[in-house]
């Protein structure tokens, strides 16, 4: 399997958590309803397989609205927009020196049920992943996730469900597995494969993890080499730590995370001039601010 074959669930699984998000976070001190959330990601420019070298960056705002707020039952509406550059430096591909703006919109739906020990979590997202210019029928996307999670204590919570897309013009189905242990309210041990993640709030205004998860896209764009439209892929593992820090006493919280970005991939799909390179790894950082409640 590819490695962006794994993005899919990613995007399922970086989020498991918020099945719980009713009761506390993986780290009780921290408020559990991130409302809104903006953010920029640099990535180091790294060598490509072909020749040459290609660097990145990322702007992303997302706001998940509440409709209906009850203790049992929770009902969020909102939009998430993600603009994406890829500069290339002399490759050996159909793009040489140029630089793609890509963009993703999506209108995400959530719907979370608590009943007792068992939580459930139901996401609707459809979108689109293009770059703007022609946009198909296969730069559409929907995405949906149904999960359950049962608390088996204090300390331990388990969940699976499973998780659809229907994106550059295929389906997968997918399932999406996870499970959460909190030793004590400020400590939290996240294994929702394949994102692993450490949690440590030494109070309330602080919260440091320790991070490893799929990165990537994919987008539905115009061939470079002629008429129609093609699909770029690409895909990393990240790996890094991350600061949040409340701002004073608002729900605001500026955030940000570095590492190292590994197993990169570029894969342009569909062109006459179409290729799959490995891409060297690189160091990333992400900075933002996130609105909780």
């Amino acid at each position: 399997m590819k490695l962006r074959n794994l993005l899919p669930s990613a995007a399922a699984i970086i989020s498991l958590s918020s099945v719980w998000a009713q009761e506390s976070t993986e780290e009780s001190f921290i408020p559990n309803y991130t409302a809104a959330s903006a953010y920029g990601s640099w990535t180091d420019s790294a060598d490509f397989d072909g020749g040459g070298n290609i660097g990145m960056y990322e702007l992303s705002t997302t706001a998940d609205l509440p409709v209906i707020m009850r203790d049992n039952f929770k009902l969020t509406a909102g939009i998430r927009y993600r603009f994406n550059s890829i500069d290339f430096d002399e490759t050996d591909t159909v793009f040489s020196s140029q630089s793609l703006d890509l963009h993703r919109l999506e209108i995400p739906a959530n719907l979370w049920i608590d009943h007792g020990s068992w939580k459930f979590w139901l996401r609707l997202q459809p979108g689109v992943m293009s770059d703007f210019e022609d946009i198909g029928s296969d730069a559409l996307t929907i995405t949906a996730l149904g999960l359950a999670s049962y608390q088996f204590s204090e300390k331990l919570s388990v969940a699976g469900g499973i998780y659809y897309s229907q994106d550059l013009g295929e389906d997968r189905i997918l399932p999406a597995l996870g499970l959460i242990w909190r030793p004590s309210p400020q400590w939290s041990l996240a294994l929702t494969a394949p994102r692993f993640q450490i949690a440590y709030a030494p109070s309330r205004k602080w919260l440091l993890t320790l991070n490893a998860y799929p990165s990537g896209g994919s987008w539905n764009i115009q061939d470079p080499d002629g008429e129609g439209q093609v699909d770029l892929n690409h895909s990393a593992i990240r790996t890094g730590i991350g600061i949040d820090h409340q701002i004073g006493d608002t729900p605001a919280w500026i955030f940000v995370d570095a590492g190292m970005q590994f197993l990169q991939e570029l894969e342009l799909d569909g062109s006459t001039e179409s290729f799959s390179e490995d891409i060297d790894a690189a160091a990333f950082v992400n900075f933002g601010l996130k609105v909780r409640f």
